[in-house]
């Protein structure tokens, strides 16, 4: 039994060794956009991390600038900075989350800010993750909006004591800041979202605008995880695979030495341990050693 572990251990080894050395062949090629409202700025494409988006949003800023500037700012940076779509890991990146992703589509999305914003598209929860991410370097709260009826997500701000909405993933139409009131209220969204292409299955002709004041009017909106990263299981599952798509067969392969210098475990040595250990735990033994001790 313990030689046919051995050798399952040291075949799923060398199949890790394997796609961990394929997977550095592979060239990432960056993501096209597949819609034709897209309004990306490639000028933006070298914007990779949360500092540099920061140090832009701020540039952009004009002097004496409020949080309410600063929430419009960021939504606009990140309208232009991303195509519509969600982006997913490639193979040349972590190729466990891509594999287990064709199963799972959970799996295979970046949730964590820093590595969505190293992308050029992001899906509405993925921007919804690095809208939160750059409004708390600006000192901002905020919440995420989930939509049910369809699915979807965006952010709220806190400005000024009151919680606004904002979606730079859709982009709806508006002319002033909207409370987060008003948008449950359901004609609001009506208005906002008016002829965008919906969720197929959802009825109103398939109207966005439409389907979100139904939402509205059924309870399936939620407002949570005020000022807190709402996936931090996932991520962390995420930077588990990208660490062992790198480094995992060297595990393995450590296990396997180990198991090859050591051999199987002799059942006579694991019986003296456990007679041992009942040896030391007996009533009397204990007795014993107390009476020495207090001797």
């Amino acid at each position: 039994m313990f030689d046919w572990l051995r050798l399952l251990l040291l075949a799923a080894t060398l199949f890790a060794g394997a796609m961990t050395g394929w997977a550095q062949t592979k060239t990432c090629i960056p993501e096209i956009s597949r819609f034709t409202d897209d309004v990306y700025d490639p000028a933006l494409g070298n914007v990779d991390t949360l500092d540099k988006a920061e140090f832009y949003i701020r540039g952009q800023l004009p002097k004496n600038s409020t949080k309410a500037d600063a929430a419009e700012a960021i939504g606009r940076f990140l309208r232009q900075r991303f195509y519509h779509g969600f982006s997913e890991y490639r193979i040349c990146e972590n190729w466990i989350s891509h594999y287990v992703g064709l199963i799972n589509h959970q799996w295979i999305s970046p949730i964590s800010p820093d590595e969505i914003i190293r992308y050029r598209s992001a899906g509405c929860s993925q921007n919804t993750l690095v809208y939160q991410s750059l409004l708390s370097r600006f000192g901002i709260d905020y919440a995420t909006v989930s939509f049910w009826h369809p699915e979807h997500r965006a952010t709220a701000a806190k400005i000024d004591g009151t919680w606004y909405y904002f979606d730079a993933d859709i982009e709806p139409h508006r002319d002033r800041l909207v409370r987060f009131d008003e948008v449950m209220r359901g004609h609001v969204l009506r208005e906002m979202y008016r002829g965008k292409a919906g969720a197929p299955g959802f009825g109103h002709g398939d109207d966005l605008g439409l389907q979100f004041e139904e939402a509205a009017q059924l309870g399936k909106i939620t407002f949570t995880d005020i000022d807190r990263y709402p996936a931090e299981r996932g991520a962390f599952i995420h930077r588990l695979t990208g660490w062992l798509s790198v480094y995992g067969w060297l595990v393995g392969l450590a296990i396997s030495l180990f198991a090859v210098v050591v051999g199987p475990p002799s059942r006579f040595a694991v019986l003296r341990r456990v007679q041992a250990a009942f040896r030391f735990t007996r009533p009397g033994n204990n007795r014993s050693a107390a009476k020495s001790f207090a001797a």
